[in-house]
């Protein structure tokens, strides 16, 4: 179980969405002086903003007791709602700085480590998998927003010597396979997850998932197979700490 309380947890959900506190109170449809309450743990959660935490797939059994994960269902299997980029009015915006102080602060993206993901045979993630981490990159290395980004520490040593066991990886949410031939990628094959280079064999109709270790297996994949096989996204960014 989580050692964290209820507001801590809060802290993290809205850290984890890269979200201002007010953009955070104004989507879910509370006050600023509320959320600062549940921060605080001035006083729990009401209801009706566990119901929306809910309809936004939050699991409500580790935002209130700190069992499982921080979502209902793992955070690649979420879809995101494409944002159309608002013009700015150089009329009513001339001169304007800033709306907020968060502007200032919001300058990293804190992702929390999803899960281990393997650099070897793909294993399974557990059903309650709990964020035991959380790492914040400089949002100058991203190129979208924070929730476009997964966190996975790597598990094994397929990607060597590129990619080493503990490192961290961060991955860019895809779902659209052209582009992809010939790069790193996470996939989601029959239930478990795994990191390869991904290449294609389009005159057998095969994909081939390939590690950078050469004293490991080369998994070839037919077009029934293919079936099974979904893409996670693409690496990003390789974190390794010394």
């Amino acid at each position: 179980m989580s050692t964290y309380n209820v507001g801590q947890r809060l802290e993290l959900l809205i850290k984890s969405m890269n979200k201002k506190q007010g953009q955070f109170a104004k989507d879910f449809n509370i006050s600023n002086t509320s959320l600062a309450r549940y921060k605080t743990n001035e006083r729990l959660p009401d209801s009706d903003f566990l119901a929306r935490l809910g309809q936004a797939k939050i699991n409500l059994n580790w935002l209130l007791n700190g069992e499982g994960s921080m979502y209902i269902v793992p955070p690649w299997e979420i879809k995101l709602e494409p944002k159309r980029a608002k013009k700015a009015d150089d009329k009513k915006d001339a001169g304007k700085v800033t709306d907020s102080i968060d502007d200032i602060y919001m300058r990293t993206s804190y992702l929390p480590v999803s899960a281990d993901i393997s650099a070897g045979d793909p294993i399974p993630v557990p059903e309650n998998f709990e964020y035991a981490e959380h790492i914040e990159i400089p949002k100058s290395y991203l190129k979208e927003k924070g929730a476009q980004y997964l966190a996975f520490r790597v598990n094994g040593k397929s990607m060597e010597p590129a990619i080493q066991n503990n490192d961290m990886v961060i991955i860019k949410r895809c779902y659209d396979w052209s582009g992809t031939d010939g790069m790193v990628c996470a996939v989601r094959f029959e239930g478990a997850i795994t990191l390869k280079r991904v290449q294609f064999d389009h005159k057998r109709q095969e994909i081939i998932l390939q590690p950078l270790n050469s004293d490991f297996r080369v998994m070839v994949l037919d077009s029934v197979q293919s079936e099974a096989l979904y893409l996670i996204g693409t690496i990003a960014i390789l974190v390794r700490f010394c």
